[in-house]
């Protein structure tokens, strides 16, 4: 028997399990199968929060690095536009005065606001995988 003898593919694979016979399926098979799909569906959930948990870390340690790294640049800045501008500090002072009447409250607080909304955000991918295996 040569797959060209047939006209289509689906004539040789019945002619080729035409000659064997039918078995049973085995009792609980349908049980194992489930448990199979069950444990898999498990291991994505786990692999998935576990994916988002470390990508959470990485934005967090990533935020703190740069903010630190920040600080320390433009401290580096700081200190060369001292000596290097004659007065620098009576400006910062105007500055400074300028801005406190509200916006570093409302840096802070916008600040605080957007990493409150990129750590639900990502955590609300992660959460669900509590729905479908409990």
């Amino acid at each position: 028997m040569k797959p060209n003898d047939f006209d289509s593919m689906d004539d040789f694979i019945d002619a080729a399990l035409r000659s064997e016979t039918w078995r049973t399926v085995p009792m609980g098979f349908q049980r194992e199968v489930t448990n199979a799909v069950h444990v898999a569906g498990a291991i994505r959930s786990e692999r998935r929060r576990f994916r988002y948990g470390l990508l959470a870390g990485l934005g967090m340690f990533t935020l703190v690095f740069g903010s630190t790294s920040m600080y320390m640049v433009l401290g580096g800045i700081l200190g060369a536009l001292e000596r290097s501008i004659p007065g620098f500090w009576g400006y910062c002072d105007s500055i400074r005065f300028q801005l406190s009447r509200g916006w570093p409250e409302g840096a802070v607080f916008t600040g605080m606001l957007l990493l409150f909304g990129a750590t639900v955000f990502v955590y609300r991918e992660a959460l669900p995988y509590r729905k479908g295996t409990a």
